[in-house]
């Protein structure tokens, strides 16, 4: 009964896994990446997200005359870039230290799953929903700040706010659903911009026509002999 109910409560969750599981294997076979090298990217996007977030608190506490905003905003921003390499550092050595365990037992490590992933990814898409929503059509200007913003105005900072929030909780979330894969072997890393442009010249190359033997064209002459 406990494993039944365990299996629903995971089920969301799992399914999203698989996924995440789709873009890992994808990855793998046309640039050669595995999934810490998506986890990278994954941590590349909450840190630009971050960055937009607090510059954004930054400039709309300039617009209020908040000093304390400002300085948040201010620091948030800063802080991404040591905050990233610290977390690359550490994804590097748990990527050596996964390969060693391959090498040595052949064994893998197994995913977690975690019922509450998905609602963060839940929020993190309602987010940039209701930022993009708040950038195009504007939002309504809370009555003390309404000396201070139009209607236009405050919805494109409190639209930015939202966007980049939830952009970098996205990432957040991919970070983890990305831990989570299966690990591949090593395997030759193909740079993403050369594989595309060698798809698509290969897609829209013209095959060059090859000149046509005697045997396979003959005169009117021959046919009618």
């Amino acid at each position: 009964m406990g494993s039944k109910i365990k299996e629903i409560i995971e089920f969301p969750d799992r399914k999203i896994w698989e996924q995440y599981g789709k873009v890992t294997g994808y990855c793998n076979k046309e640039f050669g990446w595995n999934k810490y090298d998506l986890v990278r990217k994954a941590m590349t996007v909450t840190n630009l997200g971050m960055i937009g977030f607090g510059s954004c608190g930054a400039i709309f506490g300039a617009e209020i005359g908040s000093s304390l905003t400002i300085g948040a905003g201010g620091l948030i921003a800063t802080l991404q870039l040591p905050i990233y390499y610290s977390d690359k550092k550490q994804s590097i050595e748990e990527e050596k230290k996964e390969y060693k365990i391959m090498e040595k037992t052949g064994a893998v490590k197994k995913p977690v799953f975690r019922p509450t992933l998905p609602i963060f990814l839940g929020v993190s898409l309602w987010s940039i929903e209701s930022g993009i929503d708040s950038l195009v059509n504007g939002t309504k200007v809370p009555e003390k700040l309404s000396s201070v913003f139009s209607s236009e105005e405050y919805g494109v900072i409190d639209g930015l706010l939202a966007l980049t929030i939830g952009t970098a909780l996205l990432g957040m979330v991919s970070k983890k659903y990305f831990q989570d894969q299966i690990m591949t072997p090593p395997k030759k890393k193909q740079g993403f911009w050369k594989t595309i442009y060698d798809k698509i010249r290969g897609k829209t190359e013209v095959p060059q026509l090859e000149p046509a033997s005697e045997q396979e064209y003959q005169s009117l002459e021959d046919l009618a002999a």
